[in-house]
């Protein structure tokens, strides 16, 4: 082993920090680039699938009002009805009239209107596959007073009316929510299609 003198033990130590300096410049600038491009790749990706999502509701939402508002504009003290063709009128009739118990209910207040209708066709598909036969939706009246519509409420209906495992609906007893609120009647397991 070589004994360096003060001078060139300096001279080693500022030329490896130095070195070390460059070095860790250049990987600072190479990563800073990289991280950079992989940044903007992914917000890209980020920003045209919201994009496309955004479309994607949108045109829901025109074909909806469109469609449902022409057909059933509901103000928000209007009850609210529908059935499949198959489902007897007595067994409506006994669903309106409350004589039909309810087994479990979900609250959609103050939920954004995708995460609503999320949460409403998770509940009613599992409640579904356990068994149960009529459920309460609490969908609320809205608070848009301009309007005198509750945006869940406007959008219920046709989320119901798509869901395979929905027999009949229809707006409850003022006792359980009035027409904030609405029974669902399920299709029984050996009836699904």
């Amino acid at each position: 082993m070589t004994k360096l003198d003060k001078k060139q033990l300096q001279d080693w130590v500022d030329a490896t920090q130095d070195v070390e300096k460059i070095e860790k410049k250049n990987s600072h600038i190479e990563k800073s680039e990289f991280f950079y491009t992989e940044e903007m790749h992914f917000a890209k990706i980020k920003q045209e699938s919201e994009v496309a999502y955004n479309a994607t509701m949108l045109s829901k939402d025109k074909a909806f009002e469109s469609d449902f508002k022409t057909k059933h504009a509901i103000n928000s003290q209007d009850d609210i009805k529908s059935a499949r063709k198959s489902v007897d009128k007595r067994l409506q009739l006994k669903l309106k009239n409350g004589d039909i118990r309810y087994q479990d209910r979900i609250d959609l207040h103050g939920m954004l209107l995708e995460q609503a209708r999320e949460n409403l066709i998770y509940f009613l598909q599992t409640r579904n596959q356990m068994g149960l036969k009529c459920v309460l939706v609490i969908h609320g009246k809205g608070t848009n007073q301009d309007s005198n519509m509750g945006q869940i409420k406007q959008r219920i209906p046709f989320w119901l009316e798509n869901l395979d495992c929905v027999l009949s609906f229809t707006s409850a007893l003022p006792k359980h929510g009035g027409t904030g609120a609405m029974y669902v009647l399920l299709r029984t397991k050996n009836k699904q299609r």
